[in-house]
């Protein structure tokens, strides 16, 4: 059974609808078996790909994002790109779109009032919910008893960002800080951990073989279409299929 099939039935036995699997392998299994250049055209296309995935191995010890961490990339992304490009026109349909949301305005508030803003969309949309429509429950119910869980994991976000803060650059206490954020994010949604095993793709695949500094067989190993699902093959999977949507638009 392919990695895609065992997170469906996953799903399925435990009865979680809009957790849907997607087959990695199967958007980058053409792409990959061809010459980067036949993806973009363009030297300088060709190489993004690569780049991309030199930076994301090139470091001994990585760690994804964190809950405040997102939030962050995405409120300076707005302060420092939104707000200085965008259009009147822009903003007028990204304030639409607040509107619509009931959100609690763009970036979160300093005082923590719990409510869900523009910036922590994509933190509650990562590990918080499978679906568009399960977030979108999640925003517009968490004044609501049922849903006042997400309250709970905004507060826990709120002191993850204070706790990192004190840390500093020290690299055991930021750890220590992570650690102790997934442990109280399990308190505060219960189906933090299930959700995360789902499909695997939370997780890296272990080596079997070859050099460590290989970086495109490694590539090539994760997104082979027998394997289990992965976060690599994720990372990949999408940036490809963005890629291939960027060359189009440029045809």
């Amino acid at each position: 059974m392919s990695g895609a099939s065992r997170s469906r039935a996953g799903c399925e036995s435990k009865g979680i609808d809009s957790c849907r699997e997607v087959d990695d392998s199967k958007i980058v299994e053409d792409e990959m078996s061809r010459p980067w250049s036949n993806i973009m055209r363009g030297e300088a296309k060709v190489l993004l790909v690569p780049t991309t995935l030199a930076v994301l191995f090139a470091t001994s010890a990585a760690n994804a994002w964190i809950f405040p961490e997102h939030t962050e990339i995405t409120t300076r992304a707005y302060k420092e790109t939104v707000l200085t490009q965008a259009t009147p026109a822009e903003l007028g349909v990204l304030g639409a779109v607040i509107d619509a949301l009931d959100l609690c305005g763009t970036t979160p508030s300093k005082c923590g009032s719990g409510c869900p803003t523009l910036a922590v969309l994509p933190s509650l949309a990562g590990d918080h919910s499978c679906s568009p429509a399960e977030l979108l429950g999640m925003v517009q119910g968490y004044a609501t008893p049922k849903g006042a869980w997400v309250k709970d994991v905004l507060a826990v976000a709120d002191e993850t960002e204070k706790n990192l803060a004190s840390a500093g650059t020290d690299g055991d206490d930021r750890e220590d800080v992570r650690r102790g954020m997934h442990i109280a994010l399990q308190g505060a949604d219960a189906r933090y951990v299930e959700r995360a095993l789902l499909d695997f793709s939370h997780f890296q695949l272990a080596r079997e073989s070859g050099r460590l500094d290989d970086l495109v067989g490694y590539a090539h190993f994760a997104v082979g279409p027998a394997r289990q699902a992965n976060a690599t093959a994720a990372y990949i999977n999408y940036h490809v299929a963005a890629i291939r949507q960027i060359g189009r638009a440029h045809v």
